[in-house]
């Protein structure tokens, strides 16, 4: 049993300077904001090597929380990674390894329900391995890392629908976000490859 690790964060945003432009700050290529909450996409280093950052931006002026991860296969839920640029110009969904078998991002590897709650003004970000993330194709597996060096762009995409198991986690969590949100795209420059 290989179980996924991941390291989650709370950062404050009043530290993010946004002078690199109006869409990327610290590294992170963030999407529109939607309902109050945003998502952004790095690469960064973590003990275990290369790590793909999801942060969760809360802009709202009221604290927000978010499914992580959920045992209900019908909530309908998704948190997706996608590649797409690279060489043959394609989209490409990303899976990672959980557990010695072929999984979906999503549950990101927890045995139980996670929502976690972001205060106004504050991140919640997920730190997933590199390599444990890869394309399925035909002639076999491809890292995500090598896909980056291929020219390959990352993008995150994360939608919650307002639906009968959301309506049941909103009794225990009134301030549960309902929405659709995109992150940026990020990949390695041209000297990094």
């Amino acid at each position: 049993m290989r179980p996924l690790v991941f390291s989650l964060a709370f950062t404050s945003l009043a530290g993010l300077a946004l002078a690199q432009g109006p869409n990327q700050a610290d590294g992170i290529s963030w999407g529109r904001t939607v309902s109050g909450m945003r998502v952004g996409v790095a690469l960064g280093q973590g003990s275990g090597g290369r790590e793909l950052r999801v942060v969760f931006a809360n802009m709202a002026p009221m604290q927000q929380s978010l499914v992580i991860a959920v045992q209900a296969p019908s909530f309908g839920y998704s948190f997706g990674i996608r590649a797409q640029g690279g060489p043959d110009g394609k989209e490409h969904e990303i899976s990672n390894w959980i557990d010695g078998g072929l999984g979906r991002i999503v549950p990101i590897g927890l045995q139980t329900d996670y929502v976690a709650t972001v205060p106004t003004g504050r991140m919640y970000e997920l730190n997933l391995p590199l390599k444990l993330l890869f394309q399925t194709a035909r002639g076999g597996d491809i890292g995500l890392e090598s896909m980056l060096r291929q020219g390959y762009t990352v993008r995150v995409s994360y939608h919650i629908p307002l639906s009968h198991f959301s309506r049941v986690i909103q009794e225990r969590h009134p301030d549960l976000w309902i929405g659709e949100i995109d992150s940026g795209e990020v990949g390695l420059p041209p000297e990094r490859r």
